[in-house]
C-alpha cells in the first residue's frame, strides 16, 4: 500500500502551527526553522509515551517534524519560506510542496512502533545548536584530541571521516576526533531504536540531523557506512566500559 500524501502544510499544523504569524518576524529561512524546531521539541516531550503521553499524538508529531526538516535540509521549502505553505493553501488543507520521498519519510515515522528515549527528546530540547558535526577531514592538519591527549601524532588525514563538538563560545566545531576515537554520546546513542538494523540506524541518525548533530546527510554512502559501523558497535558509546565492568562485578 502506497503512503499517504500529507502536504508540507498539514505537517506544520501538526505541531501545532497553524498560521504564517509566528513567522512574521524571521528575515531568513533559519529562523523560520529554528521556530519549528522548538515548538516541535516541545510537543515531543509534552506527548511522549514514556511520560504518559499520546503515542499516536507523538508518533503524528515526531514524522511532521522530520517532513520539515528535510524540506528544510534538502533546500526545498517552497520559495525559501516555510510561510509560503500558507499562502499557497488551496482551501482543501493542502498546499505545493509534497513529493512521494516526503510521504515515505513521514509513514515510517508516523507508523514506527519503536520510540527513541523520553531522555534523548529531554537532551535535544536543551540545545539550540547541534553539539556535534560529523565530516570528511578538510585538509589533514587537524589533530585528534584523544590521540593527541595519549601522546600520539597523528593527524587526522584528509578526506577521513572526523567527528567535533561545538564551541559554545565561538560557534564553530573543533575537538576533531578520528571517527574510531570518538565515544558515542549518551544523547545520541538513546535516540537509537534498533542498532541491530543498519537501515533504522541510518534513518535515527539523520532524524536528528540540525538538532543533535549535522553532517550525516552530507557524507557519502561509504562515510556514512563507516559511521554506521562505529556507533551500532556498542563498545564505542560513552560509559561503555563500565556498563561491562558492572555486568561482570554482578555474575
Amino acid at each position: 500500500m502506497a503512503p499517504q500524501h500529507h502536504s508540507p502544510l498539514s505537517c506544520l499544523k501538526d505541531i501545532g502551527i497553524i498560521d504564517a504569524s509566528c513567522f512574521i518576524s524571521c528575515d531568513a529561512l533559519h529562523e523560520e526553522f529554528a521556530i519549528i524546531k522548538k515548538t516541535a521539541k516541545d510537543l515531543f516531550l509534552a506527548t511522549h509515551p514514556d511520560k504518559g503521553g499520546d503515542p499516536a499524538a507523538f508518533r503524528v508529531a515526531h514524522a511532521a517534524f522530520q517532513v520539515l526538516k528535510s524540506l528544510y535540509n534538502n533546500h526545498r521549502v517552497l520559495n525559501g519560506s516555510y510561510a509560503n505553505y500558507f499562502a499557497n493553501d488551496k482551501g482543501d488543507g493542502t498546499a505545493d510542496g509534497g513529493s512521494d520521498d516526503l510521504d515515505d519519510l513521514y509513514s515510517h515515522f508516523a507508523t514506527s512502533e519503536e520510540v527513541p528515549s523520553y531522555e534523548h527528546f529531554e537532551e535535544a530540547a536543551r540545545e539550540e545548536v547541534p553539539g556535534y558535526r560529523v565530516e570528511l577531514a578538510k585538509s589533514g592538519r587537524a589533530q585528534c584530541v584523544v590521540c593527541k591527549r595519549d601522546g600520539a601524532k597523528e593527524p587526522i588525514a584528509k578526506g577521513d571521516v572526523r567527528v567535533g563538538s561545538l564551541d559554545e563560545n565561538s560557534g564553530a566545531y573543533g575537538r576533531w576526533h578520528h571517527l574510531r576515537c570518538w565515544k558515542v554520546p549518551r544523547k545520541i546513542f538513546t535516540g537509537f531504536t534498533d542498532i541491530e538494523d543498519a537501515d533504522v540506524t541510518l534513518r535515527d541518525l539523520k532524524s536528528m540531523e540540525e538538532v543533535l548533530l549535522c553532517g550525516i546527510s552530507e557524507l557519502d554512502s561509504n562515510a556514512q557506512s563507516d559511521v554506521l559501523q562505529h556507533v551500532m558497535e556498542i563498545a564505542n558509546w560513552v560509559g561503555s566500559r563500565k556498563r561491562k565492568t558492572d555486568a561482570v562485578a554482578q555474575l
